[in-house]
């Protein structure tokens, strides 16, 4: 998105100039310095670090750390804030960097290389933070340390930890959806062939086992006559062993026959599938439209069919196997089709109510019910619904054209308590549910995962 797209592209451009140009290997970008020289104080991060230390030391320990003069005076809670967002800093930059070099050292079998940078780097901040702190205990002092302080502060992160890692907090999630008709048929070409004759439009009733177009095949239509010819000639061969009294030969010829009848039968199957009709009785609905391509990619290879196979300009055109002629609606009811992520499948349940907006109506909201959900995985989005369209689905088209889901998505169909008005087969929208049983641990880590893709 656009978001990694900026991120990604601020951080090399920053590391580029900070490391290579300004020959600055601690990684302080010019920020750092003009924030310094704004506050007109010199070492800011040693001493922001050294005001973290103090603050710790008192409030969660108890021990009394001597003033240091030459430390500031006001203003002590930004520096404190400072020095956790450098150390919040410091991590993102080690782990940036350590998935630059895991990546680029990969193809040439180094990523070892990257993994021992990242083991000394994390094992010097620990032991630095280590080092830091057993200093701290052990400076001879007067007072012991507050013993109530230490078990508040030990109590604080204990309930801090079983608070993000155990309490669920509602929040909601959001899932891609489109519009169509209730119990919708998609009719699909079974046979490849020419496109012989367009029997009906869109927008027309049809009955069941109408014709919607009919298919020419060459090629099943030659090996058909072929066929055809090789039985007479092998129901004479038979006939010839049968009158000079050749058993073995007759049985064989007689095998030879039955598999060229069957081969026919099949072959008659096939044909009569030419004929694309209508598996129920309904409106017709247009699939979804191909664009005429491009002038430099129409040189490349022969043109196809496009807008839709029913249309009148496409007669004679050739029609691959899998191709969508056309929808058939049996009613005017229409429902939502949910699209949901693998990892909010589980969040969901037949029964739920869930709240729809539609891009029709962008200040509307309608509440619908989960009435189904299929049993098994998505692999291909529907176009409208593909982010190459401007939907919300990644996807990466095939060979054959079809939009391929990046990852797995489970439908399911939602049932609209009262219908919205004027409704079309194909319009978008977005479904919103609550999942109540995440907990603040469970939401970071979703958050990071869908911001940040990192494919190693």
């Amino acid at each position: 998105g656009m978001l990694n797209h900026l991120c990604l592209n601020v951080f090399f451009v920053s590391t580029v100039t900070t490391v290579i140009f300004n020959a600055n290997p601690l990684l302080r970008y010019d920020g750092y310095y003009m924030l310094a020289d704004f506050l007109e104080i010199p070492n800011m991060r040693p001493k922001a670090e050294k005001q973290l230390q103090q603050w710790f030391a008192w409030w969660c320990l108890g021990i009394d750390v001597p003033n240091d003069p030459f430390m500031p005076t006001t203003g002590r809670a930004w520096f404190v804030l400072f020095a956790i967002a450098s150390s919040v800093y410091r991590w993102v930059v080690l782990f940036g960097i350590t998935v630059f070099l895991y990546t680029v050292l990969k193809p040439y079998r180094l990523q070892s290389v990257g993994i021992m940078l990242a083991v000394g780097s994390v094992s010097a901040i620990i032991v630095g933070s280590g080092w830091n702190l057993y200093k701290l205990l052990s400076t001879p002092r007067e007072d012991p340390m507050s013993k109530v302080k230490l078990t508040v502060s030990a109590a604080v992160v204990c309930l801090l930890i079983a608070g993000i890692l155990f309490i669920p907090v509602p929040w909601y999630e959001e899932a891609a959806c489109y519009v169509e008709p209730v119990g919708i048929e998609h009719v699909y070409t079974r046979i490849p062939g020419f496109v012989e004759e367009i029997k009906t439009q869109p927008d027309k009733t049809i009955e069941a086992g109408a014709p919607l177009l009919v298919l020419k095949n060459p090629d099943l239509d030659d090996r058909l006559e072929q066929l055809n010819l090789q039985e007479k000639l092998q129901q004479k061969e038979m006939e010839s062993y049968e009158a000079t009294g050749d058993r073995d030969g007759q049985r064989l010829a007689t095998e030879h026959l039955d598999a060229i009848r069957d081969q026919i039968t099949e072959l008659k199957l096939q044909i009569s599938q030419t004929s694309v009709v209508a598996p129920i009785a309904g409106k017709v609905i247009s699939p979804p439209r191909i664009p005429a391509p491009k002038r430099e990619r129409s040189r490349e290879q022969l043109a196809s069919w496009t807008d839709t196979p029913l249309a009148p300009k496409n007669e004679k055109a050739f029609l691959e196997p899998r191709t969508h002629i056309a929808s058939i609606a049996p009613g005017d009811e229409f429902h939502a089709v949910l699209l949901v992520n693998q990892g909010d499948r589980g969040d969901l349940k037949i029964g739920d109510t869930v709240r729809v907006k539609l891009d029709l109506y962008p200040d509307q909201v309608f509440d619908g019910k989960i009435t189904t959900f299929a049993d098994r995985y998505l692999e291909f989005a529907p176009p409208a619904l593909s982010n190459k369209y401007g939907g919300p689905l990644p996807t990466v088209s095939d060979s054959q054209g079809r939009e391929k889901l990046t990852s797995p998505v489970f439908q399911g169909t939602i049932e609209f308590e009262e219908q919205p008005p004027s409704l079309t087969t194909g319009m978008r929208g977005r479904v919103r549910f609550v999942v109540q049983k995440r907990t603040v641990f469970d939401w970071v880590w979703r958050w990071f995962r869908q911001t940040f893709h990192f494919r190693l």
